[in-house]
């Protein structure tokens, strides 16, 4: 919502959304109103509330904050505005929970305004973080070519945000983690923001002057470090943008992708003189790698969402990943138009999955004597009944031991039926679980 609003009234966003929603927001405001899907309500991903506002009328944001407590509310004002009744409301009148975000100078204010009671604070020797945030920068900085300054910034980065940095122009400085490194005379601003996920809560700017180094400058020789282009390769159906368009070996470069209506990211690669560099997904449309000691090229493949399947629907919860699995030859189709979703997998299926995964090339009619093979030789599975539908506590099992076998402190204790899981399963399926991997059926089961 827009800056200057003074006054938010009764039943605003009450059980909305019904429809697809995006109320942008305007220059330096974060955020505005973004929310996913049609019905049911009880969807609404964050809302920024402005400085501006001094009240808020009755039922507010009734039904509409999602059922799983993670509905984003960030509050841009010092101070908390007034609330109606009903405040977070769902439908059977019963409260829900959000995370509400705040400026971290306002704490005491928000904590004793009506908000305070959904609100996270740090108990005396607690662990809960505080979602406070604060962020300032120096207006202005100074550097010369070759040598690097860190700028002095003072942030308050709430739990599960993080602080990132940018550059207006690398060819005059580069910034790292806060340091500015000057690279030719000229001018260049530094932003750092403070984001949760896709959503920024807040920024700092600082105007950073380079200038040229002269003969009579004493001040000690820098070893400034080669840097290397970054070039992104021409793709269709998408957009892509690096963070930087040239740096130095080690620096984190940000891949951000934006796949056109209708598709999806079906791959990342990055390519260096010594071949192929590891990416990071970090998230739908946000990748990273380091920078290696030569030039790089970033490809990125965007595939249909349906990945060309007539029975594999646009909008399915399954169709990104059929997309994905196809796009990367982890899996075929049943034919050159069907991928049959609903049927059952093997395991010599699993099998094969994990081993293209791991470089191994699993095709032609040997296929399953192939992956069996591979199986057996990694340590993934004894290679016993590969025509058997694979059961959930099988597949947990080879995923946890094509991971490596990870350690874990979590248990399966909260669910009623954990006696069920069989021991040699019972780690897998509680990292499993840890990890997002797999849910439980229900909360309990």
């Amino acid at each position: 919502m827009p800056e200057g609003l003074l006054t938010i009234g009764d039943d605003a966003f009450n059980y909305a959304p019904r429809v697809d929603i995006n109320i942008p927001s305007i220059p330096g405001i974060p955020g505005g109103v973004t929310v996913v899907g049609g019905t049911p309500a009880d969807a609404l991903e964050y809302i920024n509330i402005p400085s501006t506002v001094r009240s808020i009328g009755n039922n507010f944001l009734k039904g509409a904050l999602k059922n799983d407590g993670s509905s984003v509310i960030i509050m841009q004002g010092t101070t908390p505005p007034t609330f109606g009744s009903g405040l977070f409301m769902s439908k059977p009148d019963s409260p829900y929970t959000a995370n509400i975000y705040y400026p971290a100078e306002a704490s005491d204010a928000y904590a004793a305004s009506s908000l305070g009671s959904y609100i996270d604070k740090p108990s005396e020797g607690g662990d809960t973080p505080s979602l406070g945030y604060a962020l300032s920068l120096p207006t202005t900085a100074s550097v010369t070519v070759g040598s690097t300054s860190a700028l002095n910034v003072d942030a308050t980065v709430p739990s599960g945000a993080t602080l990132t940095w940018a550059s207006s122009n690398d060819s005059i400085a580069t910034v790292n983690n806060g340091t500015v490194t000057g690279v030719a005379a000229g001018t260049a601003t530094i932003t750092a923001r403070i984001m949760l996920g896709d959503v920024e809560l807040t920024s700092a700017t600082c105007t950073v002057t380079v200038t040229a180094r002269t003969p009579d400058d004493d001040g000690p020789d820098i070893d400034v470090p080669d840097t290397y282009p970054i070039t992104v390769a021409d793709t269709a159906n998408g957009s892509v943008d690096v963070s930087y368009s040239n740096t130095s070996k080690g620096s984190v470069i940000t891949v951000t992708v934006a796949p056109d209506e209708g598709f999806i990211v079906g791959s990342v690669s990055v390519t260096g003189e010594d071949g192929a560099v590891e990416v990071t997904r970090v998230n739908s449309t946000t990748y990273s790698f380091v920078m290696p000691e030569s030039a790089v090229t970033v490809s990125v493949n965007f595939v249909s969402g349906s990945a060309g399947f007539v029975d594999v629907p646009a909008g399915a919860w399954y169709s990104d990943a059929v997309a994905y699995v196809y796009a990367n030859g982890l899996m075929q189709g049943t034919s050159a138009t069907t991928f049959e979703p609903d049927a059952g997998l093997t395991r010599s299926m699993v099998w094969a999955v994990l081993a293209r995964m791991d470089g191994e090339t699993v095709s032609g009619t040997g296929w399953q004597s192939v992956a069996r093979a591979w199986a057996v030789r990694s340590g993934v599975s004894d290679g016993t009944d590969p025509n058997g539908l694979i059961t959930r506590e099988q597949l947990v099992t080879m995923l946890w031991r094509f991971a490596g076998e990870p350690t874990t402190d979590a248990t399966l204790s909260g669910y009623s039926d954990a006696a069920s899981v069989n021991a040699w399963a019972a780690t897998a399926m509680a990292w499993a679980i840890d990890n997002g991997i797999i849910t439980g059926v229900t909360d309990t089961t």
